[in-house]
């Protein structure tokens, strides 16, 4: 879509996750681009915590609420969602 100031909007795009396989509450490192100043970061459908976020890097923890097994990891800015990366 196109933005006010007629530029296109670019959505975040995860190039590698720290890890395959999390415990709740386990640190994850999210790196790509176009993450923007801010967003959410989502684990199996539940936002999750962040405590860095830059253009190119995010650490989030997997939420309690996670559910158990393999689950899908996106960001979600005002440009739009990401690709989805697999977390067990």
């Amino acid at each position: 879509y196109e933005k006010d100031d007629g530029a296109i909007a670019t959505p975040p795009v995860i190039s590698s996750i720290s890890a395959a396989t999390l415990a709740k509450s386990g640190r994850l490192v999210i790196n790509g681009s176009n993450f923007a100043a801010v967003g959410t970061v989502y684990i199996g459908g539940a936002p999750a915590l962040w405590t860095t976020w830059t253009p190119t890097r995010i650490v989030a923890y997997v939420p309690e609420t996670a559910a158990l097994g393999g689950q899908s990891v996106y960001v979600e800015t005002y440009e739009g969602a990401s690709n989805l990366v697999p977390l067990e």
